[in-house]
């Protein structure tokens, strides 16, 4: 069986998004590298380019054309961006940034929410000998804190569908029964 290491914020952490207030700003974040990738939705992303790219900005219909979709560093694989600074597949609608990724998802035209990674957000996952799930705290997600906090909603409930879509159902129960049970040292 493989082993985890869990960072102990990620049982304890309140949080939940509410894209009227940070206006998504995950798919904004300057000076960074895009989402992390994994190596399997490499082809599933480039076969859904023809339908979500003409709903897309010219800015970042130009980076897809001249530098692709991804970067590759090392073995690491990350989605391509605007300036260092919008993710490739983001739009701003309403002042909020989107992923189109996820719209078309919602209205039933393609079968691929977003990568795992950004469902996954604010957790990131580091794959090695040790499978690492790590907090990855952000000023940008201060108001999902405090969301988190007045409704108290936890990382763990708030991500669940991602945690389950990546490492299945009984991890997701293993994390919780190790949260209720106070046993943060998962192996």
């Amino acid at each position: 069986m493989s082993r985890y290491k869990i960072d102990n914020n990620i049982f304890s952490v309140k949080f939940k998004c509410n894209l009227n207030i940070c206006k998504g700003k995950c798919c904004t974040l300057e000076g960074t590298l895009g989402a992390p990738l994994l190596e399997s939705e490499l082809k599933t992303i480039e076969e859904i380019i023809p339908s979500v790219i003409d709903f897309l900005p010219e800015k970042n219909k130009n980076v897809l054309y001249k530098s692709g979709f991804y970067v590759r560093i090392g073995k690491r694989l990350y989605l391509n961006n605007v300036n260092d600074n919008e993710c490739v597949f983001s739009y701003i609608n309403n002042g909020i940034a989107k992923c189109i990724f996820q719209i078309f998802y919602e209205q039933g035209k393609i079968n691929f929410k977003k990568p795992i990674s950004c469902e996954l957000f604010p957790i990131r996952v580091f794959d090695g000998f040790i499978t690492e799930l790590r907090y990855e705290e952000r000023d940008e997600c201060s108001s999902a804190l405090k969301e988190g906090l007045k409704d108290n909603v936890d990382l763990l409930q708030f991500l669940k569908s991602g945690i389950v879509r990546r490492f299945g159902k009984d991890f997701y129960n293993q994390l919780l029964h190790t949260k209720s049970n106070k046993n943060f040292n998962m192996q």
